[in-house]
């Protein structure tokens, strides 16, 4: 198996999109990439291990250990797309710390991502204040 992540990204593609194997059907293209992108934990469009996290010490006296998840937490807590955007921007800058980390994280993308829609919560309180 390649260890360049990228080669390992040109596989995937490849692997949905050739027109070569003429007999296979797209569906199984696509199944089969789905496969590999699960086992190498990233594309699947479900939850990876980076946005998961085991906490051993709760604040909280007498809790027992847990594993907390990204998603449990903006949906508990009722966030919209725009602070979803910015906890979830937070979580992976922060979890890389840790070293569970996205695939090809880009610390840089993700502040940009926390500043825009930073920028867009800070004209809707403007917005709730005037009214």
């Amino acid at each position: 198996m390649p260890n360049d992540v990228s080669k390992l990204d040109e596989i995937v593609e490849d692997m949905i999109h050739s027109e070569k194997p003429k007999r296979t059907r797209p569906a199984v293209r696509v199944a089969r990439a789905e496969k590999l992108a699960a086992m190498l934990g990233e594309h699947t469009g479900g939850s990876v291990d980076y946005y998961q996290l085991y906490i051993e010490h709760p604040t909280t006296p007498k809790r027992k250990p847990y594993t907390v998840e990204c998603n449990d937490i903006i949906e508990a807590l009722g966030m919209d797309f725009a602070e979803g955007n910015v906890f979830k921007a937070l979580w992976r800058t922060a979890a890389k710390r840790v070293g569970k980390m996205k695939r090809n994280h880009d610390e840089l993308y993700d502040a940009e991502k926390i500043v825009f829609f930073g920028n867009r919560l800070v004209e809707r309180a403007r917005r709730n204040l005037k009214r």
